[in-house]
């Protein structure tokens, strides 16, 4: 009988610098429900040797392959073929996994069978020397924690917001891959894009665990941190054809806020390689055929789901734009948020505090001001460890703890922090205070809708 509950797949190639704390972050938990499947895509350094040194007492659970120089995907690929856990995850092998790992995700599988993918998170160790952010993997402020969800829930809530597509960073059931005949695709960059998405549009439920399980590394001449090249633009081309293919899977659903995000994602991919293409001066075929699909592809979108999300895509993809066009797609926004910003309003009777004071706040209070206009009327900020003193407006500021003394109604500005900020009032205040999560009711990022709008003007 098999016992083996988890498969970690590391695929390997030149990283001998790297390799020992990879495998020893594996090797100093590992237990008799864990496997661990190590594939050396033909390395030309020391890394095979150093790995059959490190294994050479602890063959338990442990399988070592060779192979010629495949591809990253080839070798996730003949890992998941060989695994015999009924969970899969995947650990590259100049990252590292957290101390207690294996027993957080043995103890979240036995607690909740149900669930197809478990989510977490990554702790970043930075080598890079060039000044640039890196991306954070961390959802801690967009998901709650250690809550079941469905998938399209999932999507339609937090998939584009949260924004992390990782295989690294998941535990999937295996039976879910082979079901589903899901496989990396092979010779393309930006594998996890696609393979992620497929992923979850064939499961039924998802969790996530707010913890750091992954040690994420960034460093020189790494995939990720390479030099961009005609590959990187052709194969975000690729990307967004086969997303296009998806559009079957996810339009059965039905839901106008599943296709919006479907819609969200397919141009947040295309911004990003056009982006790239536009910031090395190139002019790429794959580009300008991709564009006609996306052309295409929107002619045939449903009738009833031409929203908001849709016209805005349409537009700022299409060749014939004009500013009566502009204009319409200006008021059709202005016509959404001033329901949201008169559904506020009815509570200016009450005292009204508001939770966050930052970027968002600031343009959600200017944007309520020219909608409705006239300023919301509120009594203070509230502030999770500030205590006292004024904002720039002349406003106080009150520490979360004494917001009953001031407030009937508590409206939850942010954006990046809304969820932290949801938790903290809900754990801090009883009684009858009303809480009115303005992005939650909003359902789309309008600011960033009106970046667009203002881009488009300026030029």
């Amino acid at each position: 009988m098999n016992n083996i509950i988890i498969s970690v797949i590391i695929p390997v190639y030149n990283v001998e610098k790297y390799i020992s704390n990879c495998l020893n972050s594996v090797l100093n938990q590992l237990n008799e429900k864990i496997e661990v499947i190590i594939i050396d895509d033909g390395s030309t350094d020391n890394s095979a040797y150093i790995i059959k040194q490190l294994i050479n007492d602890q063959l338990f659970n442990i399988m070592f392959v060779s192979q010629n120089n495949l591809g990253l995907s080839s070798v996730r690929n003949k890992g998941i073929e060989l695994s015999c856990g009924e969970y899969i995850m995947f650990l590259d092998s100049d990252d590292e996994l957290a101390e207690d790992t294996f027993s957080v995700l043995l103890n979240r599988v036995k607690r909740f069978p149900e669930v197809d993918i478990f989510y977490y998170d990554a702790t970043i160790v930075n080598e890079m020397n060039d000044g640039k952010v890196r991306k954070i993997y961390n959802r801690k402020n967009q998901v709650p924690d250690n809550t079941i969800f469905d998938s399209m829930e999932y999507f339609r809530d937090y998939y584009v917001a949260a924004s992390i597509v990782s295989a690294c960073l998941c535990l999937i059931k295996k039976k879910i891959l082979v079901s589903n005949n899901i496989k990396f695709d092979e010779g393309r960059l930006y594998e996890d894009n696609v393979f992620s998405l497929n992923v979850l549009i064939h499961s039924k439920k998802v969790c996530y665990l707010a913890q750091n399980l992954y040690l994420r590394r960034y460093r020189e001449n790494s995939i990720t941190t390479g030099s961009i090249q005609y590959k990187n633009i052709e194969d975000i081309c690729f990307v967004i054809d086969s997303f296009l293919n998806l559009k079957r899977e996810l339009l059965k659903y039905e839901s106008i806020e599943v296709n919006n995000v479907y819609l969200s994602l397919i141009y947040k991919v295309y911004i990003w390689g056009y982006n790239m293409m536009q910031k090395k001066g190139w002019s790429l075929y794959c580009m300008s055929v991709i564009r006609k699909e996306l052309m295409e592809f929107l002619k045939q979108w449903p009738l009833g789901n031409r929203g908001l999300t849709y016209q805005l895509f349409r537009y700022l993809i299409s060749d014939d734009k004009n500013l009566s066009e502009l204009d319409r797609i200006r008021k059709y926004i202005i016509y959404y948020k001033k329901n949201i910003f008169l559904s506020i309003q009815k509570y200016e009777s009450n005292r009204i505090a508001i939770y966050g004071k930052g970027k968002h706040t600031r343009i959600f209070l200017e944007e309520y001001k020219d909608i409705i206009g006239k300023p919301l009327e509120f009594k203070a900020y509230i502030d999770t460890y500030q205590e006292g003193g004024y904002e720039n407006d002349g406003k106080p500021i009150v520490n979360i703890r004494d917001v009953k003394s001031i407030a009937d109604v508590v409206i939850i500005s942010s954006y990046e922090y809304r969820l932290e900020m949801l938790k903290k009032i809900k754990e801090l205040i009883l009684g009858d205070i009303i809480i009115f999560d303005f992005y939650k009711t909003e359902k789309i990022n309008i600011f960033q809708e009106n970046y667009y709008i203002k881009q488009e003007k300026d030029s």
